[in-house]
C-alpha cells in the first residue's frame, strides 16, 4: 500500500509539470507572473503553482490561470516549481487574469472580480484591436 501511494504521488507531481512543460514560452512568461504576483498577494503558507488554463480567448491575449496550493512551503522562490506536488482540494485556490501587461489574481470563490476582470479586458482588446504582450 504505501508503495501505491509513494508512485501516485511521483506521477501526481509528473502530471502538473508535465502541463507546465506543455505551455509555449509567451504562456509560460505569463504564468510565471502570475505565480509571482498570487504567492506575493494571495499565498498563505503553502506555495501556490500552475494548475491550469482556465479560460484563453483567441490569439491568446487573454489568459486565465488557475493555482493552487503544493506540498512546498512558501519560502520557495516564487516560479513554477516542478517538484512540488499540487494539492487539488487544499486552499486558497487562485484564479488569475492576464490582460495587457496586467495580471490580476483573486481566490477562486470571488467569482464576480474575475469574471469582471474577464470581460474587461475582452472589452478592451475588442476596442483596440490590440494584442497582449508580456515579457
Amino acid at each position: 500500500m504505501r508503495r501505491f501511494l509513494i508512485l501516485l504521488s511521483v506521477l501526481l507531481v509528473l502530471e502538473g509539470n508535465e502541463a507546465y512543460e506543455q505551455l509555449n514560452q509567451h504562456e509560460q512568461r505569463i504564468v510565471d507572473k502570475a505565480i509571482k504576483q498570487a504567492n506575493e498577494e494571495l499565498g498563505k503558507q503553502q506555495h501556490l503553482d500552475y494548475s491550469s488554463i482556465l479560460q484563453a480567448n483567441d490569439g491568446k491575449r487573454m489568459l486565465h490561470v488557475l493555482l493552487k496550493p503544493t506540498s512546498c512551503e512558501k519560502k520557495t522562490p516564487a516560479d513554477h516549481q516542478g517538484n512540488c506536488e499540487i494539492r487539488h482540494k487544499a486552499k486558497p485556490q487562485v484564479s488569475c487574469v492576464a490582460c495587457h501587461e496586467d495580471i490580476n489574481c483573486f481566490p477562486l470563490r470571488e467569482h464576480v472580480k474575475t469574471t469582471k476582470a474577464i470581460n474587461d479586458c475582452l472589452t478592451s482588446l475588442s476596442q483596440q484591436g490590440g494584442g497582449l504582450v508580456l515579457s
